[in-house]
């Protein structure tokens, strides 16, 4: 008898611990810093976990597919995600950087790194490296120092020159007879009393930043030459960060030390500092309304003051331009839609307030351009009067605790939060772009785990065995005593 009570016993206890044999949760940190660089971890980021059916292209706008788990880093940059469903692909994805964060790189032991914001494991999950993934934002800003005298003269600061940023659709032609690229300005400042400047980069710019010196007319002195120790000193008033493919133009290059030199000698080719040529329905479109989270501000000590924010200027219809009907020029690509909050009980509800954010995008896969932003009114409604020519892309900002689900009839809904207007047709308006926020799945605690491939019906069919093997053991071991 003692040896069937045995036997039992092993019986339930590997019923009891089947579960915890499979294990498997996916981690990592998120720093501050150069990749590699683990000195500074960065807390509240959020990192979601996707299950997605086909394996994800950097040069394609591919679904990362269904939600399946999410982790808020803790104060020492760690967080876990418990894997609990089977799937061809995991992808995890870390929350985009918010200015001035800008993105760095990723690194993984056992999946693969798609882009600095993506790592993605083919599936099965057991018996590979889930540990180990980290991402790395970084905290910087374009600045530099603006001197009268020969380049590398350091001696004579020069306070009160306009320093921009923009973004630019190509290269620039060392040539400075020839037009800068087309663009929209993302940042706009001013040198202090020691010829200090500061700009905070916006994320979205592809494929290149352009840095320049503007001289106002007759300005008694002239651009003589200009420095970069991570860009490139294209022309004396020009220094351009990127690359032609536009993915991470800002990923490992050293922001500071972009200098600028004048003189009041008369420099041979020397031209007064050239601003970009103003857009229009064929190039790249100038944001409509400032960025959210920006102000003006004028630099005061170097390193410590605010950021310069965004002078976006307001696209208007050249005189004389016809319209069609509704006052929409026959360029212009009117886009609108709605935003709205779940609320339990009520429904969805018309959210006031809500930041949209639009973006052009050239290429399929491109992260584009920002383009204009607005809130949403009363009615939680948002309008975007844009030029043709562009793919564009809309997203909503929201909470790291509330997810988005996004809706349209006539763009294309891209990993469930983001809208793609791949060809607006001018003229016509794209309605009905819709947005609904809702609270999130909680994220996991550090030493939460998970088992993969448990479901709940697994689960019942083994309680109930465990507590039919509970009963059981008790009439035997009251049948032996009363033996």
């Amino acid at each position: 008898m003692n040896h069937r009570i045995f036997i039992c016993t092993l019986l339930l206890a590997g019923l009891i611990c089947l579960p915890c044999t499979g294990v498997t949760a996916l981690s990592g940190r998120v720093y501050d810093g150069l990749t590699l660089d683990e000195s500074v971890p960065v807390p509240g980021i959020t990192i979601s976990c996707y299950c997605s059916q086909q394996a994800q292209d950097p040069a394609k706008m591919i679904s990362w597919g269904t939600l399946i788990g999410q982790s808020v880093t803790d104060p020492a940059g760690y967080w876990e995600i418990p894997v609990l469903q089977a799937c061809p692909y995991y992808v995890l994805i870390r929350s985009s950087a918010a200015a001035p964060m800008i993105n760095e790189g990723a690194t993984s032991v056992g999946g693969t790194v798609i882009d600095p914001e993506m790592i993605e494991y083919a599936g099965p999950l057991p018996g590979r490296t889930l540990t180990g993934n980290k991402f790395w934002y970084r905290t910087e800003r374009f600045s530099g120092r603006v001197y009268e005298g020969a380049p590398g003269d350091e001696s004579t600061p020069v306070a009160g020159i306009d320093i921009s940023c923009h973004c630019a659709g190509g290269p620039v032609n060392p040539d400075p007879a020839l037009p800068l690229p087309a663009g929209s300005i993302t940042g706009q400042t001013q040198t202090d009393p020691a010829g200090y400047w500061e700009i905070t980069p916006v994320s979205g710019c592809s494929p290149y930043y352009l840095i320049l010196l503007e001289l106002p007319p007759a300005f008694p002195l002239s651009p003589n030459g200009a420095t970069s120790a991570g860009g490139d000193a294209v022309r004396p008033t020009v220094i351009q960060y990127g690359n032609p493919s536009g993915i991470e133009p800002l990923q490992g290059k050293v922001l500071t030390g972009n200098k600028f030199w004048l003189t009041s000698a008369t420099v041979p080719g020397s031209t007064p500092a050239q601003t970009p040529a103003s857009p229009s329905p064929s190039n790249i479109p100038a944001p409509a309304t400032p960025l959210p989270g920006t102000q003006q501000f004028t630099p005061s000590d170097p390193g410590t003051g605010p950021e310069a924010a965004p002078v976006i200027p307001v696209d208007t219809p050249p005189e004389g331009e016809p319209e069609s009907q509704g006052g929409v020029p026959p360029e212009e690509v009117v886009i609108t839609g709605q935003v709205f909050r779940q609320v339990p009980g009520a429904g969805e509800e018309p959210l006031t307030g809500a930041p949209v954010e639009i973006f052009c995008s050239e290429a399929p896969g491109s992260p584009g351009i920002p383009s204009g932003a607005v809130e949403t009114d009363a009615g939680g409604s948002y309008n975007f009067r844009m030029p043709g020519g562009c793919r564009y892309y809309i997203l909503v900002a929201h909470p790291a605790d509330e997810v988005i689900l996004a809706s349209s009839p006539t763009g294309v809904v891209v990993d469930g939060n983001r809208i793609v207007i791949p060809a607006p047709v001018p003229g016509s308006p794209a309605e009905a772009n819709n947005f609904v926020l809702s609270a999130s799945m909680p994220g996991p605690e550090r030493n939460e785990t998970a088992i993969p491939g448990i479901s709940l019906l697994t689960w019942g069919v083994l309680t109930a065995g465990a507590a039919v093997l509970i009963i059981f053991l008790g009439i035997l071991w009251k049948k032996q005593k009363d033996e």
